[in-house]
């Protein structure tokens, strides 16, 4: 029932070509914002991923060299 008065709607917006634009445009920045969401997301695992791959490469320099200079303390 509320699909179709939705519908209903849609289709005079639709049928007028102002609304057709208001409509479009609508549809046009939602998916502007999905996708700009999307790259975010993955923006942030990248940058996840390199801090977590230099953290684990600095504990790697540490341990090789306390193995090499913990000697000289």
């Amino acid at each position: 029932m509320i699909m179709r008065r939705f519908a209903r709607i849609l289709r005079r917006f639709i049928r007028s070509t102002t609304a057709a634009q208001l409509v479009e445009e609508g549809l046009l920045l939602c998916l502007a914002l999905v996708m700009l969401t999307v790259m975010l997301g993955v923006v942030q695992n990248v940058l996840k991923f390199v801090g977590d791959s230099f953290s684990q490469s600095w504990r790697a320099l540490e341990q090789i060299a306390q193995g090499l200079f913990g000697w000289i303390r």
